[in-house]
């Protein structure tokens, strides 16, 4: 459905952006 495929964008995006995070700045993740 497009909601299910919507929830699953928003939380691959969401993981992509943290572990993105992490892993280039960590100290910015803190921040």
């Amino acid at each position: 459905t497009v909601q299910l495929t919507g929830a699953v964008l928003i939380m691959a995006g969401l993981y992509i952006n943290v572990f993105g995070l992490r892993l280039v700045r960590p100290g910015m993740a803190r921040g």
